[in-house]
């Protein structure tokens, strides 16, 4: 077993479970009234705009309120007024990974070897990046349906064959073909540890549980 996995490549414990707690802390959480989704970036981030925070964390900006946006250094007012404007999500994440966000500096990059993560919500899209070195207390955020009907879900969908007399079935044999219809089926689907009865319409495709 040992020589199948070397050389695969090692992850700090330290990231390892910063990356568990962040994306629990912060997945599901509501900003404005959308439902924000915390992804690890799998690319390094060249894209500069980052407002650098007192805890030298820091945070970038792509899109707010669905408009393309970004921290400009020269442009000092434009910073504190979009500064101003990201409000709700800065006091969202600091109740999310219990830190404070003060805002300290714009600069072109995040800080040295902290892992990225990104955020998007409906008209939002940001960068997070924390420092391994700073102390989180994570709050679990509260469960989000909108975020449950995006994910896949493996289920099977057995349907109750025709009612035949023993010499009906008797005279059956392999390859041959039984006309069921267009209409309804009797069926059931069943999910994990989850069954449900219903009926299968074989021309629509669809299940419909019954109450």
């Amino acid at each position: 077993m040992s020589a199948v996995l070397r050389g695969l490549p090692a992850m700090d414990a330290r990231e390892a479970d910063l990356r568990r707690i962040v994306l629990r802390a912060l997945t599901g959480r509501r900003v404005g009234g959308a439902v924000l989704a915390a992804h690890v970036a799998s690319q390094p981030d060249l894209r500069g705009g980052w407002l650098r925070f007192e805890s030298d964390a820091a945070l970038a900006l792509d899109r707010l309120d669905d408009l393309a946006c970004r921290f400009e250094a020269q442009d000092g007012l434009a910073a504190a007024a979009l500064i101003e404007h990201a409000e709700p999500l800065l006091r969202t994440i600091e109740m999310a990974l219990g830190i404070d966000l003060e805002p300290d500096d714009i600069a072109d990059a995040p800080p040295a070897d902290a892992p990225i993560f990104t955020l998007a919500a409906a008209g939002l899209t940001a960068r997070l990046a924390l420092p391994l070195s700073l102390t989180i207390l994570p709050a679990p955020a509260d469960f989000a349906p909108e975020l449950a009907a995006k994910a896949a879900v493996a289920a099977k969908i057995t349907i109750a064959g025709p009612r035949l007399a023993p010499h009906e079935a008797a005279g059956l044999a392999p390859g041959d073909c039984l006309l069921l219809g267009g209409a309804p089926l009797r069926a059931s689907l069943a999910a994990g540890t989850i069954r449900v009865a219903g009926s299968f319409d074989p021309r629509a495709r669809q299940f419909r549980s019954h109450p």
